[in-house]
């Protein structure tokens, strides 16, 4: 029964080898644990023993290398790798602009000999990464309480149709401004003209059929400027501006002799 020689482990920022030399010919005996090739990285050169005893079958020589091409509908679409190590694997990021599509196949083939070459059995797709990208608030807004304000976002790849939105104060949920929105791209949010004063709010938008997908505001967003409300629970409404300067609300209120202001803490 045919054994495959496995490569171990060489760390995580190895990527590629190279099968620089076999330590034993074609058709020879080896021994459980004998060398059996070496292999060159940028990084190290490295033994690779035989897992069991048995009889040497050189399928891949040494030095050889490959080159990797992308086909879509049967036509060539890009090269991946026009001298790629014959090791077996070889790590590909699809660009982020590749062309969707479910006929995909990939094409090795020798560099040496082009004749020796192998195509995937079968099809196989490229689609869009579900992404959410939100637009606005995305930093740097100064937004009044009590005020109305549209939340943006674009939405790409396979994405629900409804979404979470979320306030966060200071990296901490704040509240759940719907729970279940339809994923349009927008949503009017009438800010409460009570919600606490501050700048550092972000918000957030969930994909409510994956939670992995979402996206927050870049930068913090202010939230302050003039609200109406019962501040002090006196009873009676209040009118009161937020003073970035200073970090407090001031309230004014409205008496025959004019109008008075007091600082309140926000």
């Amino acid at each position: 029964m045919p054994i495959n020689v496995t490569i171990p482990e060489v760390g995580e920022s190895i990527k590629e080898g190279v099968l620089a030399e076999w330590s034993r010919a074609d058709g020879d005996l080896v021994a459980r644990d004998e060398p059996l090739l070496v292999l060159e990285t940028d990084k190290i050169t490295m033994n690779v023993n035989a897992a069991q005893a048995g009889r040497l079958k050189i399928l891949v020589p040494a030095g050889t290398t490959v080159q990797i091409e992308l086909y879509k509908g049967g036509i060539f679409a890009s090269l991946i790798s026009s001298s790629a190590p014959n090791t077996g694997s070889y790590s590909w990021t699809v660009p982020a602009l590749q062309t969707v599509g479910g006929d995909y196949r990939i094409r090795i083939s020798s560099v040496a000999n082009p004749a020796v070459f192998d195509t995937s059995n079968a099809n196989f797709t490229i689609e869009l990464v579900p992404e959410i990208r939100i637009s606005s608030p995305n930093g740097g807004e100064h937004w009044k309480r009590g005020s109305t304000h549209e939340l943006t976002w674009v939405a790409t790849g396979p994405t629900g149709s409804s979404v979470k939105i979320e306030l966060y104060k200071a990296g901490l949920l704040d509240n759940t401004i719907s729970a279940d929105a339809p994923n349009t791209g927008s949503y009017l949010w009438d800010i409460p003209a009570d919600q606490t004063a501050g700048a550092d709010y972000r918000i957030k938008v969930t994909d409510t059929s994956d939670p992995a997908v979402s996206d927050s505001s870049d930068a913090d967003v202010s939230i302050g400027g003039q609200a109406i409300a019962d501040f002090d629970g006196d009873g009676k409404t209040d009118i009161a501006v937020w003073r970035q300067d200073t970090g407090f609300w001031y309230i004014l209120r409205s008496y025959d002799a004019g109008v008075t202001a007091r600082r309140r803490s926000g």
